[in-house]
């Protein structure tokens, strides 16, 4: 009986080892897999600004890091988009809050030069109707792109070839395909 209970007692002090040496301390290598693992997954949660990632980050100040980067990504991101660099300085991660500041820059002299661009297309696109509306051939000349005066001089000769419902003037066009337009709709 006292073999038999002295066996019990080492069994359950075997087993109870055992599972004591599972919940021991990480050896550093575990250790290292899990910080590889963790930076992996940080660098993947910022990637896609996605931070339901970090909750799998078991490092605490590293999922704390990766769940305020994200939420400044994001805010960043909403700044840039409202082009108000007055609300960079609401970031308190220091090279977010300037990379917020050169991208709004950035945003606003992207948005000034696209309305340049466009209000010089349409200063264009009105003097090249007003010269077609007025059927002058040789203003065309005042337009300063080649194009622009090739399609002024295809325009006018078109409206006059319809107009007089002469297909021989059409011969003056230099486009082709309107050319056998302005063909077919002078003979009607």
């Amino acid at each position: 009986m006292k073999n038999k209970l002295i066996f019990c007692f080492a069994a359950i002090i075997s087993i109870a080892l055992l599972l004591f040496a599972g919940c021991a301390a990480k050896t550093p290598q575990d250790q290292l897999q899990i910080n590889e693992l963790d930076k992996q997954t940080y660098q993947n949660a910022l990637s896609a600004q996605n931070s339901e990632l970090c909750g799998a980050i078991e490092d605490k100040d590293l999922k704390t890091n990766c769940e305020t980067t994200i939420k400044e990504q994001k805010l960043k991101n909403e700044i840039v988009a409202a082009k108000d660099a007055s609300k960079c300085s609401q970031l308190t991660i220091e090279t977010l809050k300037k990379t917020c500041e050169i991208e709004v820059k950035s945003a606003i002299e992207a948005k000034k030069t696209i309305e340049e661009a466009q209000k010089e297309a349409q200063t264009k696109n009105d003097l090249l109707n007003q010269i077609i509306s007025g059927g002058n051939i040789a203003k065309c000349a005042d337009l300063k792109e080649k194009n622009f005066q090739n399609i002024c001089k295809d325009s006018i000769y078109f409206n006059q070839a319809v107009s007089a419902k002469d297909a021989g003037l059409c011969k003056k066009i230099s486009d082709k395909e309107k050319q056998v337009s302005c063909e077919n709709i002078s003979k009607l």
